[in-house]
């Protein structure tokens, strides 16, 4: 089935001015339970006017699977830019030739963008970034390390260029973090002068992003309370508040200038994950090919 605002698995949402950052409250999750209710065309359908550049953060659980449903969303949602978890792909690694066996990525995404895979290369997890054709974007395959994260660089007006880095836990553990962290320490490296977008599926449920606490009783408390002091010392600020998976805040955006971020909003995903559209003033760099001469023979003397 299409992609479509009334998803059976679409989020329930309602206006709200509550916050500066989210323009829509999020209700719950529809899901497959019996007697949920769908919402409404037009408060399923809202999304906020896209500005500069707009950051899709999608939790696939399988992109061949979904292959119409992602194209149809990304059609409908226009994003410049995307982070994708549970691409559950195989046989692309960065910096490494494809396997003989290496899924394509021009098989299951859309083709006006350019996709940096970093594929689990066994069943589930993977993840991706996509970047609009039209933008200049290169993968940085130094700053990988030895847990499933992807990092691109896109070209931004003025001197500071966006690093755009997609993340995936599946279950709550230490490693994960500390290889999260020694990528952020690779990037530090580079100089300060640059713009950071980091999303994906963290699987950190408990964390209260606003007070920098987790909550009390909470299980892997330790790996929760690791995520929030990673994020404090490499100066990243989480900017979505709207939960994206029943009542959990699961699929999160990190920044680290705040002050450039319209929206951050919860919307129908593709998966039993709702998708993040998040919209900021920063500026991309378009690659304006050149125009062509053309002649036609046809209409020649």
């Amino acid at each position: 089935e299409p992609f479509s605002p009334l998803h059976f698995s679409s989020p329930i949402i309602k206006r709200s001015s509550s916050s500066s950052l989210c323009t829509t409250s999020y209700i719950g999750l529809a899901a497959s339970q019996q007697g949920s209710t769908i919402p409404n065309t037009s408060e399923a359908a809202f999304l906020p006017k896209k500005t500069n550049l707009r950051l899709l953060t999608v939790n696939c659980c399988s992109i061949r699977e979904h292959k119409q449903e992602f194209t149809a969303c990304v059609n409908y949602t226009k994003p410049d830019i995307i982070c994708g978890t549970e691409s559950w792909l195989k046989g692309i690694k960065p910096g490494k030739e494809p396997s003989r066996s290496a899924i394509k990525s021009c098989e299951v995404f859309p083709d006006n963008y350019n996709f940096y895979r970093n594929d689990r290369m066994s069943r589930g997890g993977g993840v991706f970034t996509g970047v609009k054709k039209d933008l200049i974007s290169d993968e940085q395959v130094q700053l990988g390390t030895e847990c499933e994260i992807e990092w691109t660089k896109v070209k931004m007006k003025g001197k500071k260029d966006l690093y755009l880095s997609s993340f995936y836990m599946s279950h709550r553990n230490m490693n994960d973090l500390i290889q999260l962290d020694n990528s952020l320490e690779k990037l530090t490296n580079i100089g300060k002068n640059k713009h950071i977008l980091m999303g994906g599926d963290f699987n950190c449920p408990d964390i209260d992003w606003e007070n920098l606490q987790v909550k009390p009783n909470a299980p892997d408390k330790a790996i929760q309370q690791a995520l929030i002091d990673i994020t404090i010392k490499h100066g990243l600020t989480q900017v979505h508040n709207q939960p994206t998976r029943q009542e959990s805040i699961l699929d999160l955006v990190f920044t680290n200038n705040p002050s450039v971020i319209q929206t951050s909003t919860s919307i129908p995903g593709i998966s039993d994950h709702a998708m993040v559209a998040t919209d900021s003033d920063i500026k991309p760099v378009y690659n304006v090919q050149q125009s062509r001469r053309v002649y036609l023979f046809s209409k020649a003397n």
